[in-house]
């Protein structure tokens, strides 16, 4: 489907790099590079829900900066951007750096900023096929990604409200604990995402 300029706020040039999902389409964003050959059903619960993938479609390869796999934008009741890094069992390549090397490339390319200016609800999601060893304590690329995930957000917050680990299993029921998120292509991740049990 053509992208809807108006709703987008992106500048002519980048439109093209993003694409439409309709209200109550699934589709599966995936990477075959991982050693998990992680994946994800996503599925637009409203309308006015574009991605994108920043990794040679919207940073240049010749960048040669750590790239976040996907981009999720929501323009309707829920203006949000969520960014989603495709990963295995360990994150021993520094996901956060990944994710925040991206949203920094947006908030400072023209263009791109409206997606993440201050206030503008942000998410990071992990995604694995595989339980993730996920370290104890909080790094300095963490912090930072934590950081600029909820620059302009005044509401009392934990980390799980913005940095997520997803993993997917083709049959399973959805659960969300803490930050922890199990879903499956019939109870995928949700776009505007919420942070609810369902």
């Amino acid at each position: 489907m053509p992208v809807k300029p108006d709703n987008l706020p992106v500048s002519p040039e980048y439109t093209s790099k993003f694409h439409e999902l309709p209200s109550g389409r699934k589709i599966t964003l995936k990477d075959d590079i991982s050693d998990s050959e992680a994946r994800v059903v996503v599925r637009a619960s409203e309308a006015t829900v574009f991605y994108a993938r920043p990794d040679g479609e919207i940073i240049p390869q010749s960048d040669g900066q750590k790239k976040a796999d996907y981009v999720i934008y929501c323009g309707g009741s829920a203006v949000q951007v969520s960014f989603i890094e495709m990963k295995g069992r360990n994150l021993t390549s520094d996901p956060y750096k990944q994710i925040l090397m991206t949203l920094e490339y947006f908030i400072t390319t023209k263009g791109l900023q409206k997606l993440v200016l201050p206030g503008v609800e942000k998410h990071a999601f992990i995604v694995s096929a595989l339980k993730q060893r996920i370290p104890s304590g909080l790094s300095i690329s963490e912090r930072k990604l934590l950081q600029k995930l909820r620059e302009g957000i005044k509401s009392e917050y934990r980390a799980g409200d913005f940095l997520h680990y997803v993993r997917y299993s083709p049959n399973c029921r959805y659960s969300n604990n803490e930050g922890r998120i199990i879903c499956s292509a019939d109870e995928p991740l949700e776009f505007p995402y919420k942070d609810k049990e369902r």
